[in-house]
């Protein structure tokens, strides 16, 4: 995992979008949880402010 954001929904739960890379750095895997993978995501999904980045890897290249 290269990169994590935690974002709030109006329901009061915790959306988090977790992003993977394969040994070559190409993007492998998505994964998207709410609350920390212990309740389903919601076919409608109503975010709540802005994203809170909880985990970047210091190799990530910048713009």
């Amino acid at each position: 995992m290269f990169f994590e954001a935690d974002f709030g929904l109006t329901s009061g739960d915790h959306l988090e979008v977790l992003l993977f890379v394969d040994g070559l750095g190409n993007l492998n895997f998505v994964e998207i949880d709410v609350n920390g993978n212990s309740s389903p995501v919601p076919d409608e999904i109503d975010i709540l402010g802005s994203a809170q980045h909880r985990q970047l890897s210091a190799s990530l290249l910048r713009d």
